[in-house]
């Protein structure tokens, strides 16, 4: 399926992977982009040396695209430079977008959570936002829901835009998508994973608290989820 996100950033699916700090793997990563979507490494607190082993591990795994993306609040330079060096797609989250830290020569993405805050990350330089609704779990910028936010931010940027916030099923990503969604970025179906590095514990509470949207078979036509193998077991 093309749009306007695929076709910006190399991948075949309209799916981006959320970048989890603690929970994303670059095997997580690279299964993703093996399947069609865009793998996303979590840089989170990371140091330059730490990002060039995260790096040097997804790249043995996969030549598909790939992106990393960076808590702007533990953000170190030095570890943006080597992800710019390296990889298409960079993208931040949690600070106020911020022109010196988009890197040139890369396609740069922001999670914002207000319109203000998207047309900022445009006039930062940015080529993608992303439109974080309220059902977000984790860090939680979003006010508003999903797709009443979906459509504020696709009236007043122009660039693509995707989804986010509590999409965990195929129904979740068709809905965004006939919205005007330019593709969808799933967090917490990827939790329950054999490839994530959650705990054990709050996969089983997760999938116990939701299991009919955990075990769906599909998150979307033509890509297969990972999301269906839940973690049992290491």
């Amino acid at each position: 399926m093309s749009t306007r996100f695929t076709e910006l950033v190399g991948c075949e699916v309209p799916i981006q992977l959320a970048a989890m700090s603690r929970i994303v793997t670059p095997r997580l990563a690279a299964e993703v982009s093996n399947h069609g979507g865009l793998g996303m490494l979590a840089i989170g607190r990371s140091r330059a040396a730490a990002t060039r082993r995260q790096l040097d591990e997804v790249r043995a795994l996969t030549d598909r695209p790939l992106g990393a993306g960076f808590i702007v609040l533990f953000l170190d330079r030095e570890a943006l430079e080597v992800v710019a060096d390296e990889l298409p797609v960079v993208e931040f989250f949690w600070g106020w977008p911020d022109p010196s830290l988009v890197p040139a020569g890369c396609i740069c993405g922001w999670q914002v959570g207000s319109v203000d805050e998207a047309r900022a990350a445009v006039d930062a330089g940015c080529q993608y936002v992303i439109a974080q609704g309220a059902e977000a779990g984790g860090h939680v910028r979003g006010t508003i829901s999903r797709l009443d936010f979906l459509h504020d931010v696709r009236s007043s940027v122009d660039v693509p835009v995707l989804a986010t916030g509590g999409i965990a099923t195929a129904d979740d990503v068709r809905q965004a998508m006939a919205a005007g969604a330019d593709a969808v970025r799933v967090g917490t179906r990827f939790v329950a994973t054999v490839e994530s590095d959650a705990h054990d514990v709050y996969v089983d509470r997760l999938i116990a608290s939701s299991a009919k949207r955990l075990t769906s078979s599909r998150v979307a036509p033509g890509f297969r989820s990972l999301a269906c193998s839940e973690k049992v077991s290491r």
